[in-house]
């Protein structure tokens, strides 16, 4: 898509800002440090990153979902970790607040994550809880006007720096799966919160990640964001805006990534001429190119369809961030490539950029995980129902048609209602989808009735004397 004015603008401030201030040498102290820098942190909130997505009655700039991705591809272009500091509150800070805090919450908590005063950051992924997020192990028991939190939360990046933390906590202990699962505030200094050590990461390095335990936390009711037992819906809605940041943060890594090899192709030679004259570098480069032209049209794509509540922008997001994560890592893969041994060195900025690319397919859904929303959307459940109900009906209409005079039509649909029951409370089989299950016992029912009542031929005064005939024959 072709950006109107004001998005080219905001695209030029960003860029501006991003090869202004992310200088290499900050660039350099971060990767080795992996330390946050509160300095950068404090000047991007000056300039309004931190609440671009938030909206103006809560303290930020209520921009749309173009310019968000707008902001984090340029930034991400300079440098990915520094992304992170602008698109963390812009979505997995505030995103949850928006989605299902109520007015005094949203009011609390919002405008210091907008203004850059105060740190949210996200708790979901649990040691045995990545993927599966509904494996959530870590409860949040009622007392009289609090809930009692005990559990372990990993990989939480920002969490070393962070003054709240959005937790999901099993409330409902008899539910299964991702049912009955809360979301909480939690204040970082309540008595029971700690952190594990920093993890040492391959790339990302300059927003620190560790594990958050919770040990008997005590937080009061009002701490409770959204409906009791609804916070899995929650959290599930924060990531599908979620992957479009992580979408957005993947094309400015791959456009790093090509602009360096670009950069390289040009100046490095050998047998007498640029490596650019080469066609195989000149191959890899279109491929690039085409690569990050695609990732960046469906992020804008999917950020179009976020803002106009389009039904199919949670499988635009998925097919974004799918997309543009593979192609930030391919596009990191060649560009080490064309630097050769060169791009082994750290030295080289495609070093990092290789090692920062690898995340994208990982974090907020890894791509297996996409892969799984994107074919679920191809044939969504109500429609496999439908086809379950629409099934059911050809084969009693098919099969048994002689049976409608009788009872046995009846008595089918009966068994079959009674069948259904039983098999959706049997385990193994109630984990079987509805639609399948249905299928099933359709064709078995089915079957059971065309063996037990097979059709047979209505004799008639016109098929009478052609019986009679064929008996002649004989």
């Amino acid at each position: 898509m072709i950006l109107d004015k004001k998005h080219e603008m905001q695209r030029k401030l960003f860029r501006q800002f991003a090869e202004t201030e992310f200088t290499k040498e900050i660039q350099d102290e971060l990767d080795e440090t992996g330390e946050f820098n509160w300095d950068m942190h404090k000047k991007m909130a000056r300039y309004g990153f931190m609440g671009v997505k938030i909206p103006k009655e809560y303290g930020g700039a209520g921009a749309d979902s173009l310019t968000y991705a707008l902001m984090v591809e340029e930034l991400a272009r300079v440098d990915a970790v520094l992304s992170i500091y602008a698109n963390t509150s812009n979505s997995l800070g505030g995103g949850p607040l928006l989605l299902g805090g109520n007015e005094a919450q949203k009011q609390k908590y919002l405008p210091a994550v907008a203004s850059g005063e105060k740190i949210m950051v996200f708790g979901l992924t649990e040691p045995g809880a990545g993927s599966d997020a509904g494996g959530t192990t870590t409860t949040a028991i009622a007392d009289g006007d609090d809930f009692i939190i005990n559990g372990r939360k990993c990989f939480i990046s920002g969490a070393p720096m962070a003054d709240w933390a959005v937790v999901f906590a099993k409330t409902d202990l008899t539910a299964k799966g991702s049912k009955g699962i809360s979301m909480f505030v939690v204040d970082m200094k309540l008595p029971g919160v700690s952190l594990g050590a920093h993890e040492k990461k391959m790339g990302i390095n300059g927003y620190p990640t560790c594990d958050l335990v919770l040990e008997d936390v005590r937080v009061s009711k009002d701490c409770l964001v959204g409906p009791l037992h609804k916070g899995f819906q929650i959290a599930m809605k924060t990531l599908d805006g979620g992957r479009l940041g992580i979408a957005a943060q993947s094309v400015g890594i791959a456009q790093s990534a090509l602009d360096e090899a670009v950069k390289y192709a040009k100046e490095r030679k050998q047998f007498g001429r640029r490596i650019a004259d080469f066609q195989g570098i000149s191959f890899m480069l279109a491929d690039m190119a085409a690569d990050v032209e695609a990732a960046r049209q469906l992020v804008y794509h999917a950020a179009v369809l976020k803002d106009a509540n389009s039904p199919e922008a949670s499988a635009a997001c998925s097919i974004a961030k799918y997309f543009a994560a593979e192609a930030a890592n391919r596009c990191a893969y060649k560009a080490v490539q064309i630097h050769g041994g060169y791009g082994y060195i750290r030295e080289y900025k495609v070093e990092r950029i290789y090692r920062d690319a690898r995340i994208t397919t990982i974090y907020e859904g890894t791509s297996q995980v996409q892969q799984m929303v994107i074919a679920g959307n191809l044939l969504p459940g109500d429609m496999v129902k439908a086809l379950s109900v629409s099934l059911f009906g050809m084969f009693l209409a098919i099969i048994i048609p002689p049976a409608r005079k009788d009872k046995v039509v009846l008595v089918l649909i009966i068994i079959s209602f009674a069948a259904s029951y039983l098999c959706s409370r049997l385990p193994v089989i109630r984990d079987i989808s509805s639609g399948t299950r249905t299928i099933i016992l359709t064709l078995i029912i089915a079957g059971i009735a065309a063996w037990r009542f097979p059709p047979q031929t209505e004799i008639t005064p016109e098929n009478a004397d052609a019986q009679k005939e064929q008996g002649a024959d004989v």
